[in-house]
């Protein structure tokens, strides 16, 4: 049977409710059945919390550690690859400079121009000024 998004939309809500409901009573409950045992030995109310404070702090740090962990190993991975790939580059483009040319093929155009740039002799301009002609 169809129904609409928003019927599916509060189910889905009061699914979550009662599952939160759930969770929250069995916190309540180990909370306070620390605070009695911690009344029993005759300490301090405020030990009887800490239990449960620890639980969620070393939880925290669990899933902090977990995701440094997981994206640091995925940082590495990439690294490798990108070295293996590199490696493996290497020895068929031994013969290809920088810039994308075949150093056995006559570019003195590309050279001079690549000169004149390093001797800021070169200002980028594609065509002659008219007092050159």
């Amino acid at each position: 049977m169809y129904q609409s998004q928003e019927k599916r939309a509060w189910e889905r809500g009061v699914r979550l409710a009662a599952i939160w409901k759930g969770t929250k009573k069995i916190f309540t409950r180990l909370d306070q059945r620390c605070v009695m045992l911690a009344k029993l030995y005759k300490l301090p109310k405020w030990l009887g919390h800490m239990p449960l404070l620890l639980a969620v702090l070393c939880s925290l740090v669990a899933l902090i550690a977990g995701g440094l962990l997981i994206s640091c190993s995925a940082v590495l991975l990439w690294a490798l690859i990108a070295a293996i790939t590199h490696i493996g580059s290497g020895s068929e483009n031994a013969s290809i400079n920088s810039f994308n040319e075949k150093k056995d093929e006559n570019n003195f155009h590309d050279e001079f121009v690549m000169n004149s740039a390093t001797n800021n002799e070169y200002d980028g301009a594609p065509y002659k000024s008219p007092s050159e002609d």
